[in-house]
């Protein structure tokens, strides 16, 4: 065939095409193949069908839709894997099943996607046969486990044949399975090792001697045991409820923690009796004369006018100095787990900017106001589409075909008022702007998807950074003049414009 990927196989590139040639006539579809997307080879066996589409489209099928033939290329896949044995790391037992079960994803998805069109494919892929066929494809190791689980089902089936779906779904929970118990075991051993190296540590610590000469030398003492440790990331400890592992609630992801003024955040530290610079409990239980870590948190993450003061503190638990710069957010990907470029997070900052006196008709300079922190939300999924022409929802799935992402070459009027989902809006479409937006209340109130929980933040003209305090949220919308859908990433907004104050031009002519 004429196209890039050569992982398409002929239904997936039949599905695409149709969504390309919406609204054309048999006769253009069966014009615009033959002319656009086909190789010559593939030509000359429909030169004669290059006027009727169904027929050549038909005949593709045909001669490219053998199912033998799809399996085939699916088998060839998983015998490029990188072998593996019971000697393999986790780390390389994991990646091999994962891509295993990406396979069978491919599969499951060739199915679903043309079971209405071509009813007897799921017959003929999930034969029990084929799915034998790809299970002994799997290492020994793998293999065993599938084999018991098979049994097991068997058993329970009094002995009577499997059919080849059960045995596919038997093969599919088994190695999802696995891979469960491979991901949870890798990080766990994480976890688990850091825990040692800490246990090592006070062990030396409680070593070192109470002599005169420790307590007249207990700074070189310290510079000698911050040497031996290791410092590694915080418990997020600005809930009510106590976090026991830092995977529990990520502090680069937790919005509470994010959104938190400095000050807010130092009273949560105080309350929880853990160290100002490095943020864990250990080192404020084990160590009198200060931070046990210092000279491995980042210098720009360490307050320097607290320090010149004698007194040890975190940029992020200060409140009474400037510290947000580049730097600062750089260095946050190492210390906050999961932090990452572009995250949003409250640091003091004591830059002006141009508001708008609600009582006077000038402008003046004040410091930031306070942002009230966003109320945390989690990731969610609406699996509708609004219909802006009637305001109702329906099915994303029923309109799949007719789904267009975004698009920097399209676009329609300046300004529309359309309905969603019963609420009147006002667009703006601008084919120069860096995004979409939308007002964080309607996204609420239209149950709009939520792709990104995390505060966002964005880059504006002088390189002024905007924090959002709000969610991405996502939305399809349609259907447009091509009876088409469109999905948008849309940036929450509690404010979009700033109202001026209305002036008579009469008083100053």
């Amino acid at each position: 065939m004429g196209h890039k990927d050569p992982k398409t196989n002929i239904y997936e590139f039949i599905k695409l095409y149709e969504v390309i040639a919406k609204g054309f006539t048999y006769e253009h579809k069966a014009h615009y193949l033959y002319s656009n997307y086909l190789n010559d080879e593939v030509k000359s066996s429909v030169r004669h069908l290059r006027e009727d589409y169904v027929q050549m489209k038909k005949h593709l099928i045909v001669r490219y839709g053998d199912v033998n033939r799809l399996l085939s290329s699916k088998k060839n896949l998983i015998k490029e894997f990188h072998s593996i044995s019971a000697r393999s790391s986790k780390q390389e037992k994991a990646d091999y099943v994962k891509k295993f079960c990406e396979v069978l994803d491919q599969i499951q998805s060739l199915v679903d996607l043309n079971k209405k069109d071509y009813p007897l494919m799921e017959a003929e892929i999930f034969s029990h046969s084929n799915v034998m066929e790809l299970s002994a494809l799997l290492p020994e190791i793998y293999y065993s486990k599938f084999s018991d689980s098979y049994i097991q089902q068997k058993d329970l089936n009094q002995g009577e044949h499997i059919p080849g779906k059960q045995a596919f779904n038997i093969l599919e929970r088994t190695l999802k399975r696995q891979l469960s118990m491979l991901e949870f075991a890798i990080e766990n051993y994480n976890v688990k090792e850091a825990g040692n190296n800490i246990k090592k540590d006070e062990k030396k610590i409680n070593s070192i001697s109470e002599s005169s000469k420790y307590k007249q030398g207990k700074k070189n003492i310290n510079t000698t045991n911050r040497d031996k440790k290791r410092l590694f990331k915080s418990v997020c400890f600005v809930h009510k409820d106590f976090k026991r592992k830092v995977r529990d609630c990520p502090t680069g992801k937790c919005s509470v923690f994010l959104n938190m003024k400095p000050q807010d955040r130092m009273v949560c530290a105080q309350n929880r009796n853990i160290c100002e610079m490095c943020f864990l409990f250990i080192c404020k239980k084990k160590s009198s004369w200060g931070c046990m870590y210092a000279d491995q948190v980042p210098n720009v993450l360490q307050c320097s006018q607290c320090l010149s003061s004698g007194q040890e503190r975190n940029v992020l638990l200060c409140g009474s100095h400037k510290n947000d710069s580049p730097q600062v957010r750089e260095a946050l990907k190492l210390f906050l787990a999961e932090y990452e470029d572009g995250t949003a997070i409250e640091i003091m900052q004591l830059c002006p900017q141009i508001r708008i006196d609600p009582d006077c008709q000038y402008f003046r300079t004040e410091k930031e106001d306070t942002i009230s922190p966003m109320i945390a939300l989690e990731k969610r999924d609406n699996s509708n589409a609004f219909d802006v022409s009637n305001g109702n929802t329906i099915p994303k799935r029923d309109v799949a075909h007719k789904i267009n992402h975004e698009t920097t070459d399209f676009a329609m009027y300046p300004m529309q008022t359309i309905n969603i989902s019963g609420h009147h809006v006002l667009v703006l479409y601008d084919s120069g702007a860096m995004g979409e937006a939308v007002k964080a209340d309607l996204a609420e109130k239209t149950a709009m998807s939520i792709i990104d929980s995390r505060p966002q933040s964005f880059r504006v003209a002088g390189g002024d950074i905007v924090h959002t305090n709000n969610p991405l949220y996502e939305i399809t919308l349609g259907p447009d003049v091509r009876e088409e859908y469109h999905t948008f990433s849309l940036l929450g907004m509690d404010h979009q414009v700033i109202l001026l104050k209305k002036r008579s031009w009469k008083s100053s002519m």
